[in-house]
């Protein structure tokens, strides 16, 4: 059983490393990944203490490299990063991080003078307060912080992006809930390694969690190259932010030369613009850039297709994709095409999307239209 702990400890701290490296290093600097990085390397910092134990490097009572108070606040702010709302005062939540790292790194590196006092006459005596309430509790905030502001941007992002978006905060969604069963996870057991001693089973459900989440955060990330959503402050307004200048100006003139009786004709135009260049089919579209290629404030064609139309950007785009497919699937050649194929060719980001929206939109799954235009 040491030999397998070791094996799966090895291999997930080599995967976290490794993964961290390429995501903090990455060509584009840019921040997202660069904070998930910084995560997915945190979260195997209690495993390193095995790693440097095979090197022989020692320590009176433990490395410096839990990073129990900056593990949670470093997912908190790439979740603003990924919503683009991060600001240079964020960065304060690392603050507690950054002091837990450099005092037990004092520790580790004067155990003699400092680190058996403190070990003896604090850490021992409230390690249940501390593992099994402090910490948990501490951490748990942060993913619930993440939760929430993802909810208050959920309508935003519905209102400006396409589905590939929305897959990516489901995605901060789902990690946020399974680093929280993390926790549930690491405090009980916690708890039972402070009532029992070294038990390697205990161990054993610890590393087995930690590796999933680590290959779950790995692989997604490999496959998510630019995370940043760039959603606008002012779409948001329970945050208060601070709003540039030349964003008034942009709202100031939406807001004054938008009448209702010109809803019909931009909606017409958009519209038109859509259908012309197809650009539904590109997976990455957002409002922005069709706002942008129209030359009118994206606020205007938000109002457009909001008002008008009763709909979100989302189902705007998702409703000529299914159109497309529909085609597809009608087509005289139509047994040579795969659903999966479908998705793609006409923009869904995965064919669980496609399917959601094509029966949210049609009423029917693909395989019964397809069927029923047969019959």
């Amino acid at each position: 059983m040491d030999k397998i702990f070791n094996l799966i400890t090895s291999l997930t701290i080599l995967q976290a490393v490794v993964y961290s490296a390429i995501f903090i290093l990455n060509k584009k600097r840019n921040t997202s990944l660069i904070l998930l990085g910084l995560y997915l390397f945190t979260i195997v910092g209690p495993g390193l203490h095995f790693i440097l134990d095979n090197f022989n490097i020692k320590a009176v009572y433990e490395f410096p490299t839990n990073f129990y108070l900056l593990s949670p606040p470093l997912f908190y702010l790439y979740t603003r990063s990924v919503l683009g709302v991060l600001r240079k005062k964020d960065y304060w939540h690392l603050l507690l991080g950054i002091l837990e790292f450099v005092f037990f790194t004092v520790l580790f590196l004067y155990p003699q003078e400092l680190a058996e006092p403190y070990y003896r006459h604090l850490l021992i005596p409230n390690k249940i307060l501390i593992f099994v309430g402090v910490v948990p509790i501490y951490s748990v905030s942060y993913l619930v912080a993440s939760t929430v502001i993802l909810r208050k941007y959920k309508a935003s992002v519905k209102n400006f992006y396409s589905s590939a978006e929305e897959s990516r905060l489901n995605w901060i969604y789902i990690t946020n809930f399974i680093s929280i069963f993390l926790y549930v996870i690491d405090t009980s057991a916690s708890l039972i390694l402070i009532k029992n001693g070294y038990e390697i089973n205990t161990y054993m459900v610890i590393t087995l969690a930690i590796a999933f989440i680590v290959y779950w955060i790995s692989i997604y990330g490999l496959n998510q190259k630019n995370l940043l959503l760039e959603i606008r402050e002012e779409d948001a307004p329970s945050i208060t932010v601070e709003k540039p200048v030349s964003d008034h100006k942009e709202i100031f003139v939406a807001q004054n030369s938008f009448k209702h009786e010109d809803y019909e004709e931009k909606y017409h135009r958009i519209v038109a613009f859509v259908n012309e260049t197809k650009i539904y089919k590109d997976k990455e579209i957002n409002l922005f850039t069709i706002a942008n290629l129209l030359q009118m404030p994206y606020r205007e064609v938000s109002n457009v297709i909001n008002k008008f139309a009763n709909k979100n950007f989302n189902l705007f785009l998702n409703e000529f994709r299914v159109e497309e497919a529909k085609s597809l699937i009608t087509d005289d050649d139509s047994d040579k095409y795969t659903l999966t194929w479908i998705a793609e060719e006409v923009g869904f980001n995965s064919r669980s999307t496609f399917f959601a929206a094509f029966k949210s939109i049609t009423g029917m799954t693909p395989a019964e239209f397809k069927k029923s235009q047969r019959t």
